[in-house]
């Protein structure tokens, strides 16, 4: 492209050499594909007396791309139910992740694709999502994959160890995890040697108390697990001595030093060792956390039958809303075992202490919890007495929730409708803020205890007079038929009101499909025949011919296929949309079914219907325009959920709208991840100006990229090569079209000409850098690309 090409090729050349002599032999993996091998400098480059190149730089960006791309990889196909090529996937992330040299890095890299607990984002601040590899562990466990499991939580083990010292507590808490791994496999001597080096770095100097009142509860409870009580003992008694060192200001996470140890209580409880768990509680200086302590010891003494021991225990509680709590729950317990006068007493006296409390709404949160304790003995009259007396909204409408779920319980659905009328007039009276997340609560706490008429009412009395009313039914209808409760859902769509008839027939719709999935036809069919409107109806009836091919009842799915297409003919469509919107459906299951030449018949229906739509709004208001491009897009998307990618690119092709180009690039991200080559380069051939193509085959390149296949990223970049030098690049670099990724052509090169030097093609790579016009971009690509020569032997 320029005269200068030749000598610049040759130059660059000179320096590549220069940096095979100089590149040091320590390397690290580079994997833009598990089998790539490209190693990286990690030293300073000398490429003549005036510029000095650093590769870490470039080391650290290209480390955090490979671990990202493998653990793409890894979980896809965890998720493919390839376990042994996850395990295999993930075993080369771990190398990645210990060739890292940046000690924090590593250590949060790690942490992140690795366990990443709670404890972990306290140690080094980081951010962690759903960590990978217990998700891998457990799905081999279970496909009996020990072996492959148990060499991969050594290859973490290993990787554990290399990590800084400064990373004790970090270690300390993966080594934890790795063991209790080892003890579900069955190994419990691998288990308890690799605890005791949890243990070993937990005690060592450069883990701060506090860290170890995290670290050494978790540790004693896996030694418990593995039946080391003694050992346990010993763990837990370390614990409680850096608890007692732990700065009153705790800087360190912030929190007060109290809470730290209420685990060290719940381990001793774990152990048996009742005893010391109360004499533990009893060296919290604050009342509250300590209150939290001795709650849980009532709670266990609850739990093994020692009613009598577990008010002892309550009695010993200062904090008023603490005791109060538990002494309600103590006369549940009381009740239970129809002791009725000393449970009468102690709930007295439950009330009687939280009125103590002087913090409002602290006591209203006690006697909302012994208003519950005395709905669930059976006596939701007396609770209701008690949850009259409190004042905070919060507490009384979780009081008053919980008494009316308690009336269902005993058959007194009345008093469970007027309990519930109070709790909506309770929150319907508040601010905004509280009004919406109070009515949230209420209806969520219905449908997670699955009492649904209660959700329903909850519902009309919330929304009754809202315009949201149809849309909440509709979302509590799928909850309901999700549940199997079909007569609650019907409640509901008879509460839609008339004239909302498209919303009833959703409601309809999705019962009926329900009906067809649990082997119920006749009242599936029944259902589908009570809506109203024949285009709904029609997409009930493909739904359900979808539901019955995926039963494999290919009978029963011809018969409503064809009740389907009858519905069809006789109904004539006021609405274009409707009627492209049923021709789709009913094409696409008759794909399905296997006939072809109706379906294609009904495909070209629909394109006509679309095409004459098209015609008629050519040059007309953008509004009509953009309703036909919205039909397209259902259209095809239809046809994508259906898995019938080249039909859906068959239907933007024959349809020229103002976004084509859109709607082509909705079909390639559905066919990239589904693996269909075909139809995404049918796509890319498709797009007309190579600035949005070669963007969109560098898409596909970087899936081949993140995906391993290692041949097809090198046929992808030399498309994309090939397209990206036809883009003239524009005087205004803001007149680039809203597609592309990038900027210029030169921005395209650069990042194709790193992707094949990190596959290992540095001389491609040095070709399509030198195609670059711009000297001071073409050099600074040269010299990066210089960091992947492989190292001298």
């Amino acid at each position: 492209m320029f005269k200068t090409n030749r000598i610049n090729r040759s130059i660059n050349k000179q320096l590549i050499q220069l940096s095979r002599r100089l590149t040091s032999s320590l390397s690290l993996l580079l994997l833009l594909g598990p089998l790539s091998t490209i190693t990286l400098s990690q030293e300073t480059i000398h490429t003549s007396s005036e510029h000095v190149l650093d590769c870490r730089a470039e080391q650290n960006f290209n480390l955090q791309r490979v671990i990202y791309n493998l653990e793409e990889q890894a979980d896809y196909a965890r998720r493919s139910n390839r376990i042994e090529q996850s395990i295999q996937t993930f075993s080369q992330l771990l190398l990645a992740i210990d060739a890292i040299e940046d000690d924090y890095l590593k250590a949060q890299i790690f942490a992140e694709r690795i366990y990443g607990d709670i404890l972990a984002g306290e140690i080094i601040r980081g951010e962690f999502k759903r960590p990978l590899l217990p998700a891998i562990v457990t799905q081999a466990m279970a496909d009996g994959q020990t072996d492959k499991v148990n060499n991969l939580l050594a290859q973490v083990l290993q990787v554990t160890h290399s990590l800084t010292e400064n990373a004790a507590a970090l270690q300390a808490a993966e080594l934890t995890e790795i063991a209790k791994a080892h003890r579900q496999l069955q190994h419990p001597e691998q288990a308890l040697a690799i605890l005791h080096q949890a243990q070993s770095k937990a005690n060592t100097g450069l883990v701060a108390p506090t860290y170890k009142t995290l670290l050494l509860p978790r540790i004693a409870q896996e030694y418990l697990m593995l039946q080391e009580r003694d050992q346990a003992l010993i763990v837990l008694s370390q614990a409680l001595q850096a608890a007692e060192v732990i700065p009153s200001d705790n800087s360190v996470v912030g929190v007060n030093p109290s809470a730290q140890i209420v685990p060290i209580v719940t381990g001793y409880v774990e152990a048996n060792a009742l005893d010391r768990a109360f004499d533990a509680a009893q060296q919290i200086p604050d009342v509250l956390f300590q209150g939290t302590a001795l709650s849980i010891l009532v709670e266990h003494y609850l739990q093994i039958g020692q009613s009598g021991l577990a008010l002892q225990m309550a009695e010993t509680i200062e904090h008023p809303t603490s005791q109060a709590k538990m002494l309600a729950t103590v006369a549940g317990a009381y009740a239970q075992a129809n002791q009725i006068e000393q449970a009468e007493r102690l709930f007295n006296r439950a009330i009687a202490v939280a009125q103590t409390e002087s913090n409002e709404p602290s006591r209203d949160s006690a006697l909302a919890q012994t208003s519950l304790a005395y709905a669930r003995a059976g006596q939701p009259d007396a609770a209701l007495t008690v949850a009259s007396t409190i004042v905070d909204s919060n507490a009384q409408v979780t009081a008053l929730a919980g008494i009316a779920s308690q009336y269902v319980e005993i058959g007194r659905p009345a008093n469970a409708a007027q309990v519930l009328s109070q709790v909506i007039a309770t929150v319907q009276a508040l601010d905004t803020e509280d009004y919406y997340a109070l009515q949230a609560r209420v209806y969520n706490n219905y449908i997670k205890a699955q009492r649904y008429g209660l959700a329903l009412q909850a519902i009309l009395g919330f929304h009754g007079h809202s315009h949201e009313l149809s849309s909440r039914l509709n979302v509590f209808i799928e909850e309901a038929v999700a549940a199997g409760d079909y007569g609650v859902a019907f409640r509901a769509i008879a509460a839609i009101p008339t004239y909302q008839t498209s919303d009833k027939d959703l409601g309809l719709h999705r019962i009926a499909v329900a009906y067809i999935q649990a082997g119920d036809s006749p009242r599936g069919l029944h259902t589908a025949a009570m809506i109203t409107d024949p285009s709904s109806r029609i997409s009930t009836l493909t739904a359900m011919v979808n539901a019955y091919v995926e039963a494999d009842q290919t009978d029963a799915a011809m018969d409503v296929l064809e009740q389907a297409m009858d519905l069809f003919h006789s109904t004539s469509f006021a609405i274009s949309g409707a009627h492209i919107q049923a021709l789709t459906e009913l094409s696409i299951q008759s794909v399905q079914l296997g006939l072809t030449e109706q379906a294609t018949d009904l495909r070209q229906q629909a394109l006509q219907q679309l095409q004459t739509d098209a015609s008629l709004e050519h040059g007309s208001d953008p509004d009509s325009i953009h309703m036909v491009d919205q039909l397209l897009s259902g259209m095809v998307i239809q046809y994508l959920t259906a898995g019938q990618y080249e039909v859906a690119l068959e239907v933007v092709q024959a349809i020229d709208t103002p976004k084509r180009l859109g709607h082509l690039q909705q079909v390639l991200s559905w066919a990239i991840p589904a693996k269909r080559y075909a139809v995404a380069s049918d796509v890319i051939q498709a797009i007309p100006s190579p600035e949005e193509k070669t963007d969109a085959i560098y898409r596909l390149a970087e899936h081949f990229n993140r995906t391993g296949q290692r041949t097809r990223l090198l046929e992808t970049l030399a498309l994309a090569f090939d397209t990206a030098q036809t883009i003239d690049n524009p005087s205004d670099p803001t007149q680039m079209p809203k597609w592309t990724t990038f900027s210029l052509r030169s921005d395209f090169l650069t990042t194709i000409a790193l992707d094949y030097a990190r596959a290992g093609y540095i001389d491609q790579a040095i070709d399509v850098a030198e195609t670059i016009e711009e000297s001071a971009s073409r050099e600074s690509l040269v010299q990066r690309i210089q960091c992947y020569v492989p190292a001298a032997e």
